[in-house]
């Protein structure tokens, strides 16, 4: 358990992304006349581990979107539109000079914020259409309503590694260079590396099941049903903010690869760079001044940042953090050892047996075996190659719009969220069934 705090996400962050996500989730978002904020998080690096942000679970997010989906109204949607411009937007960003360091990173910020926000408005319309429709509507229609009203970048990337196969090897080369300039980069993530022509044969060439991605739109399946047009007005909207999410997300690793470029090309040493917080990283491009180099490295190991009650406090140092933690009282009592079975929330049906594989990182991804069950904290771009090979899909984090339930229904492969133990529970070579019609991992042989 956690007293006070609830953790809802965890990330292979660098400090400089942490400080963006957390000024980002001080300040707001606004978009339009929509706004969002959240007054009170948490954030811990310890012992260098992927580090780990917590939500009051006192004080939610805020925000007026409410107020917008009480009945059709022209305010949402040049929101929408305006989202949905800044995130195609983002997808074209280049590497660039000194002097386009700032664009780029404020690209980072604003693209982080719309990944963000569009988390958490699909929850807040899907609970309002579920209200709308009942319960057994709602359970009918759920995976289609969350589905993004158009292919994704990471659908298009799939879609021409399967279009790109042949037995020409001059064409197979040719095939897998034109994806590197065009998907390679999404693999980057935060501090992972982008996939070259040589990925791309091997993905091209892999013996891979064959994948159908789901239909875009909802026009098929809501034939069957009976729906005002405020409810279908409502799916429309869950659509594109569920596209917006995951575009959001694409859109923030495409700047995030050009500010590493663009440090690369400079002759900087990135992770020098990205272990600063946003007001050092701002210093660093007016004046080229930097922390003193023990600081920075001391934040890979221990890092920490606390909002509470609109005050932002950032601490490095093995020393600070625990502080962090006592003050915080940020305790969790871990007692996992006759457990057999693991909830969690569906997030595309089916039921499938296999042996675990525990992924933390890019590395991790790359030694997966075809039919392995993938467990993680959450899923990132990063994991996609082993996401592409596994018979499921399991997470400690997350809910029906996370990265993990997105490509699960994108790839129809089974998967459940929200955990919350799952990564500590299970082992690597655990042979578990996943019952994602039910939510529940059962775990046949230790």
């Amino acid at each position: 358990m956690i007293n006070k705090w609830l953790k809802v996400i965890s990330r292979n962050q660098a400090p400089l992304h942490w400080s963006a996500l957390l000024h980002i989730r001080q300040n707001g978002v606004k978009v339009g006349k929509i706004w969002w904020k959240s007054n009170h998080d948490l954030l811990i690096v310890y012992e260098n581990t992927i580090g780990d942000l917590f939500m009051d679970i006192n004080e939610p997010p805020q925000t007026n979107l409410p107020l917008f989906i009480e009945n059709i109204n022209d305010d949402l949607i040049d929101s929408i539109n305006e989202c949905l411009k800044t995130t195609e937007k983002g997808l074209l960003i280049e590497p660039g000079s000194r002097k386009d360091l700032i664009d780029i990173y404020n690209y980072l910020k604003i693209n982080m914020s719309l990944m963000v926000v569009g988390y958490y408005w699909v929850d807040i319309i899907c609970e309002k259409l579920e209200k709308s429709v009942g319960v057994e509507m709602w359970n009918s229609i759920k995976d289609k309503v969350i589905h993004p009203y158009k292919p994704t970048l990471i659908v298009k990337e799939h879609e021409a590694i399967i279009k790109s196969r042949t037995e020409d090897e001059k064409i197979l080369e040719e095939n897998a260079k034109t994806l590197a300039m065009s998907f390679g980069f999404i693999h980057s993530e935060y501090r992972g590396n982008e996939w070259d022509a040589d990925d791309y044969i091997r993905e091209i060439m892999r013996e891979n099941k064959k994948t159908n991605t789901t239909s875009y739109g909802f026009e098929m399946d809501i034939k069957n049903f009976i729906l005002t047009d405020f409810q279908l007005w409502l799916i429309e909207i869950a659509q594109k903010y569920s596209y917006i999410y995951d575009q959001g997300k694409a859109s923030l690793v495409r700047a995030n690869w050009a500010l590493r470029k663009t440090l690369e090309n400079l002759g900087y040493e990135e992770k020098d760079i990205l272990n600063c917080n946003e007001e050092e990283f701002l210093n660093f491009i007016s004046n080229g001044d930097m922390p003193p180099v023990k600081q920075l490295l001391e934040r890979e190991e221990y890092y920490g940042i606390i909002i509470s009650d609109k005050k932002y406090v950032e601490c490095t140092g093995k020393k600070d953090v625990e502080i962090l933690i006592k003050k915080e009282k940020l305790i969790e009592f871990e007692t996992y050892e006759k457990i057999t079975e693991i909830k969690g929330q569906s997030a595309f049906a089916g039921k499938v047996r296999g042996k675990v594989r525990i992924l933390y990182s890019q590395n991790d991804a790359e030694n997966f075996k075809d039919g392995e069950i993938l467990v993680a904290s959450m899923t990132t771009p990063e994991l996609i190659v082993a996401m592409r090979k596994s018979s499921a899909f399991v997470t400690d984090e997350g809910g029906i719009i996370s990265h993990a339930a997105i490509i699960a229904r994108e790839l129809k492969i089974p998967c459940i969220v929200g955990t919350k133990t799952a990564t500590k529970i299970l082992k690597d070579g655990d042979l578990v069934e996943v019952d994602a019609d039910n939510g529940v991992i059962r775990i046949l042989k230790k």
